[in-house]
Formats: C-alpha cells, sequence, structure tokens
C-alpha cells in the first residue's frame, strides 16, 4: 500500500487510470472509508454538492482538518493502475471485508431501490414496460430503473443482500 503516491497512467494507456483509497483517521488508525476513483478523487473534500460523499463522512473530514491534518495524512491508495471495472471488484471485496464506517451496508436503508422495489421494477421490464413507464409506477427516474436493472448501483441487482 502506497501513501501519497504520484498516480501515473500504468499499464498500457486504454484506461488503467483509476485506484482504490483507503480513509484512515490518524487520530485512531480506524478504516473509515474505501472508494476508487481517478485523479485527485481521493484528496477531494469540501460541500456535499461539490464532492459527492454523505454528510457524516464530510464532518469526519473536516474534524481531522481542525484537528491540523491534511488530506495527504488520511489517504492510502490500495491500488493503482486499474481500469474502472476492477477498480470496483476491489474496492466493493474491501468493503465486505472490512466494513468501513461510512461504507456500511446500514446505508442499504437509505437507498431510493429497496429490495421489493427492484423486484418490482424487474416484473414491470419483463412485461415489456419501458424505462419511463416503470419510473412513473414506482416514483424513481427512469435513470435510476435503468441503472438498478442493468447492474450499475452498488448493493442493487439479484445479488441483493448477498
Amino acid at each position: 500500500m502506497t501513501n501519497n503516491a504520484l498516480l501515473s497512467n500504468e499499464g498500457d494507456g486504454r484506461g488503467y487510470i483509476y485506484y482504490v483509497y483507503r480513509h484512515i483517521d490518524p487520530r485512531t488508525d480506524e478504516l473509515i472509508y474505501v472508494g476508487h476513483g481517478c485523479r485527485g478523487r481521493a484528496w477531494i473534500h469540501g460541500s456535499k454538492r461539490n464532492c459527492l460523499r454523505s454528510q457524516e463522512h464530510l464532518d469526519h473530514l473536516e474534524s481531522m482538518t481542525l484537528d491540523g491534518f491534511v488530506p495527504t495524512d488520511w489517504v492510502y491508495i490500495e491500488q493503482q493502475g486499474l481500469d474502472k471495472n476492477s477498480a470496483c471488484r476491489v474496492e466493493q471485496e474491501i468493503i465486505r471485508l472490512e466494513k468501513p464506517r461510512y461504507n456500511r451496508p446500514a446505508g442499504k436503508k437509505l437507498l431510493k431501490v429497496t429490495p421489493e422495489i427492484y423486484d418490482l421494477c424487474k416484473a414491470l421490464r419483463e412485461d415489456n414496460n419501458s424505462y419511463a413507464v416503470i419510473s412513473e409506477e414506482v416514483g424513481l427516474s427512469p435513470m435510476t430503473v435503468y441503472r438498478a436493472l442493468n447492474n450499475q448501483t452498488k448493493n442493487i441487482g439479484d445479488t441483493y443482500g448477498q
């Protein structure tokens, strides 16, 4: 594992720009988050609008900043030089094994697409309904329905809860 590594385009240059990172609280050595990204994603913190982290995670990062730490103190690169699919697989495996605070499965309760809604969407799609019709039926956007039914959403699909 490398900390503060300069990320390069390893591989053959065809999309191997992704990495998997950990946020570890330097005050306690607690693993608080695992993610994947490219460029500066691992080091970004700030407003929720800008970086798509949960408010609790942002608050934790802010508390470390107020205690005098900087992102290079809590960001650790687990693997680099990956394509996006490989990075997602590595990220999910680490999350499953280590259950970081801000990647907790308890967050499933907050998902828009519950297992029941997923099953309904799947049944409606099998009846040849369009994503637009399904989205109106379940009260979600057509893109959310599309992503759920095409395994493009974390923790949703036929393997939900396994």
